[in-house]
């Protein structure tokens, strides 16, 4: 037997011996206290971890219950039409927001609060969108869809993830209320 066969039989015995050590230590410093190995009887309160609802929720395959948006209205008052400006920017490469100016990847946001939803004459909405003609795009309408555009059209053509940031969504309604002959009262 050659020296390099001695090497690879001690690696290996090294190895077993490291994986040996470390279990012996393992159960040395963490002491189960039930007898079905898993401690579910045994265990104090004091030693249960709180799990997230969305780790529950993936586990059990149930979707946890979605969280309300807190109504923007009373943010309203205090938002910026110019701060607004600045956050949409992000959505000018698919929005016009001229009055005179036609549609481009999405239809033209001029006079959009208080519109009908999918009643930009000469867009082709989305199914989901067009499902919501009878509504207009009131304040918290325009909330919901810039939080999360999926969720309040689920098959809608927009791939804008949204804004999380309250304050930002405030912004840009305000903005977009500026963007008509008659822009709606803020109250």
């Amino acid at each position: 037997m050659s020296l390099e066969g001695n090497k690879i039989i001690g690696a290996v015995l090294l190895g077993g011996f490291i994986v040996m050590t470390a279990n012996y230590v393992s159960k040395a410093l963490i002491h189960p206290e039930s007898g079905d190995g898993h401690g579910s009887e045994a265990v104090s309160a004091a030693k249960h971890y709180p799990v997230p609802e969305t780790a529950v929720a993936s586990a059990t395959g149930t979707a946890p219950a979605a969280p309300t948006l807190a109504p923007i209205t009373p943010l309203l008052a205090a938002a910026s039409a110019e701060a607004g400006a600045k956050v949409f920017k992000k959505c000018k490469s698919c929005h016009q927001v001229d009055g005179d100016a036609g549609h481009t990847t999405g239809p033209n946001l001029w006079d959009i609060v208080n519109r009908p939803i999918a009643a930009a004459p000469g867009y082709s909405y989305s199914a989901s969108l067009a499902e919501k003609s009878a509504e207009a795009w009131t304040f918290e309408n325009l909330n919901s869809f810039l939080y999360k555009p999926k969720k309040f059209a689920k098959k809608t053509k927009m791939s804008f993830a949204g804004l999380k940031k309250e304050k930002d969504r405030a912004d840009v309604i305000v903005y977009l209320n500026t963007l008509s002959a008659n822009p709606a009262p803020v109250e």
